[in-house]
């Protein structure tokens, strides 16, 4: 038997007719009627992808796992888009190595 589902498109949202939704038509009549209903602002689909990256990163995902349901294709890639978020990310593993602890000042202040 002949199978030519390689051909079909691949869409994710259609119109009525089972045809293409394009990003106009998908914006205007749905996209932000929604956004509107949910008395949000208007935003671009960009927008949430990069949300939905930003609230991983900054709960403590793992980097590599926002990489990987990002789609990017490098972790470096990610790094360099959200690393921002996550500028002390790695100082919880260097306090927690034996005589890392900082001194207090009263501490100093003991010492002296």
């Amino acid at each position: 038997m002949w199978d030519d589902t390689a051909k079909l498109p691949k869409v994710i949202f259609c119109n009525e007719n089972g045809g293409y939704l394009d990003r106009v038509n998908l914006s205007e009549r749905h996209f932000f009627r929604c956004l509107q209903a949910a008395g949000l602002k208007r935003r671009r689909y960009h927008d949430l992808r990069h949300t939905f990256a930003s609230l991983l990163l900054t709960d403590g995902a793992p980097i590599q796992y926002v990489s990987e349901q990002m789609g990017h294709s490098s972790i470096e890639l990610t790094v360099k888009r959200y690393g921002h978020l996550r500028p002390g990310a790695n100082r919880k593993y260097i306090n927690n190595l034996p005589g890392s602890k900082s001194a207090t000042p009263a501490q100093l202040a003991d010492e002296a």
